[in-house]
């Protein structure tokens, strides 16, 4: 069985408008966002609603429901939007992006369960 995992990373800098990722050649199912000029961290996986999107900004987490992450729908595109969110998508501040896809055959199997981890 092939790896099947496709990764992207890259820096941009943040609009505060709508931001389409659109360079990463496949449809992500795990977005992951690190903002570095004010920190905060925002993570999106396959299964969570359009615009969703999980945060935490000084010490607080939130589960966002507008301006967060989109992916396009199967055949409509690839790569993500990410909205105008006002801590993760702020103008002039630097964004570090992951987004890695994992194709379905490769993820079967491969979490083990709890009864199956060694103990340390």
């Amino acid at each position: 069985m092939g790896s099947g995992i496709q990764a992207f990373t890259d820096v941009f800098v943040g609009t505060g408008a709508d931001l389409d990722v659109e360079k990463i050649g496949f449809r992500p199912r795990v977005v992951i966002l690190v903002n570095m000029t004010d920190p905060g961290l925002a993570i999106w996986v396959e299964g969570m609603a359009d615009d969703a999107m999980f945060k935490q900004v000084d010490g607080t987490a939130t589960a966002v429901s507008s301006d967060g992450i989109t992916i396009p729908a199967d055949g409509e595109g690839t790569g993500f939007t990410l909205g105008a969110d006002t801590d993760m998508n702020v103008a002039a501040q630097v964004i570090h992006c992951i987004a890695f896809r994992l194709s379905r055959s490769d993820r079967r199997g491969q979490c083990p369960s709890q009864s199956s981890i060694p103990s340390i």
